[in-house]
């Protein structure tokens, strides 16, 4: 009876598995990016040169009218942030 050889890899591929395996492991470490939207940010400007135009990306009053030196515009509460709070509760004063 002839003998079958079975050839399932090559040294090359024995090599490059672990390397793989230990990039997607290294990649799973790794936290995902988070965008900044509007929804993240408490204050809005409102700049009086450009009607319609709000600049909801500031964390707090003070930073918001920072920028506002000398730019004629206001700061407002963002109708657009939120809080973290599950759907259909009532966000609270914020400050």
């Amino acid at each position: 009876m002839a003998q079958v050889y079975f050839h399932c890899c090559n040294t090359r591929d024995l090599l490059i598995a672990p390397l793989l395996l230990a990039t997607a492991a290294l990649f799973s470490l790794c936290p995902a990016a988070h965008a900044q939207t509007p929804y993240d940010y408490p204050w809005c400007a409102i700049y009086v040169s450009r009607p319609g135009v709000r600049a909801c990306y500031y964390s707090s009053y003070d930073e918001c009218m920072a920028t506002m030196t000398g730019v004629r515009g206001r700061c407002v509460l963002s109708p657009y942030f939120r809080t973290g709070e599950p759907d259909g509760e009532h966000r609270g004063r914020r400050q």
